[in-house]
């Protein structure tokens, strides 16, 4: 009997309902470094990997609250053995605002995505309702079908665009999947990210790369950057030559880990900007202000993304190609905040380059 066929035991609908929705989906388990899916054996057992686990217990299981929001649970095997359970249901999601080069860039990163990086899974794009029909546009070509989910939320101005990324309540399908990798419009998936997911869903902090030091190099920096302006008013100990940390790439392991911290930080900096009456008082809001939160909350780890992630700087009119010494899973094309034309180039040279190096 396949994992979609019903199993011998009669259940309620709600409880059939659950059994199905554990045999549909791929689950992480101890044993395995790879996702397995749940089988229905026929004799009113569910088999995950090498673990036979009964009907009834896995009703027992069942916790409370939607089940499509079940990302976590326990099972029993062999009558009392503990086997945990994290669902595999990676969502890469992005935001997108503004003009028609950061809608180019935004399909770079996306197919870089689904050719080099082999993305089988679900994509989220947060946008305006007035960019709504440019994301479209720009991605129908890739036919993702429905494995794209267009999300709109408030677009005005840049301090929304910057926060658009922590808005991750404005979706059921955040609650649903399991990790979440947030990508900038202008980073490119040029391998397999599979080793990333798996570590994202056992993590308990919000995975980000280091990038500069806190002092941004400077005797009396503004703070653009890492937020440090922020730490030392709010009485925070700061050690200037540590380094602060990127928020162009984002991942952990759903929203019971980053929803608060991600509030937090959509609250802080609209509070700050209305205290300081300029919304544009940092060049790019969304990442002091989650340097100086999520390091209040103790939240950032930069474990995973060190050995994958890198940093490919991009001058005006440059197109520069990532060093081949470099960490192979995502590259972000950073510079000048607001140059699009600049990165959209490097970004499109570097897919040129890398399906010249497939088919040489």
């Amino acid at each position: 009997m396949t994992h979609s066929e019903t199993p011998a035991e009669t259940l309620p609908g709600s409880d059939q309902d659950w059994i199905d929705y554990l045999c549909r989906s791929w689950w992480i388990v101890p044993e395995c470094q790879y996702p397995v899916r749940a089988e229905v054996t026929g004799r009113d057992e569910i088999r995950l990997g090498r673990c036979r686990v009964s009907i009834r217990d896995a009703v027992a299981a069942r916790p409370c609250g939607p089940i499509d929001e079940t990302l976590n649970l326990c099972l029993l095997h062999d009558g009392w053995k503990v086997i945990p359970l994290r669902l595999h249901r990676p969502l890469a999601y992005y935001a997108a605002f503004g003009n028609s080069r950061v809608f180019a860039c935004l399909r770079i990163a996306v197919q870089s995505l689904l050719t080099f990086g082999h993305w089988r899974h679900d994509v989220a794009v947060l946008t305006s309702v007035e960019d709504r029909a440019a994301v479209i546009a720009a991605l129908s070509p890739l036919s993702l079908g429905e494995r794209l989910h267009i999300i709109t939320v408030p677009g005005g101005d840049m301090l929304d665009w910057c926060l658009a990324r922590y808005r991750i309540e404005a979706a059921h399908i955040f609650r649903t999947h399991q990790p979440l990798l947030y990508l900038d419009t202008d980073v490119f998936c040029d391998a397999p990210l599979d080793t990333l997911c798996l570590g994202l869903a056992g993590s308990t902090k919000i995975e980000a790369k280091l990038e500069g030091a806190l002092c941004e190099g400077e005797a009396e920096p503004h703070g653009h950057w890492y937020g440090w302006r922020l730490m030392t008013a709010d009485g925070q100990p700061v050690d200037r030559l540590e380094r602060g940390f990127s928020t162009g790439i984002l991942g952990f392991a759903n929203t019971g880990v980053a929803a608060d911290a991600f509030s937090a930080i959509v609250r802080c900096a609209y509070g700050h900007a209305a205290l300081t009456g300029n919304r544009r008082f940092f060049a790019g809001y969304d990442q002091p202000i989650a340097n100086y939160v999520l390091r209040k909350l103790a939240l950032p780890s930069f474990s995973l993304l060190e050995t994958i992630a890198s940093f490919c700087r991009v001058q005006p009119g440059a197109r520069p190609l990532p060093g081949a010494d470099r960490p192979q899973g995502l590259v972000h094309f950073n510079g000048v905040v607001g140059d699009a034309t600049s990165k959209q180039g490097a970004m499109e040279n570097y897919l040129a380059h890398l399906a010249s190096q497939s088919t040489g």
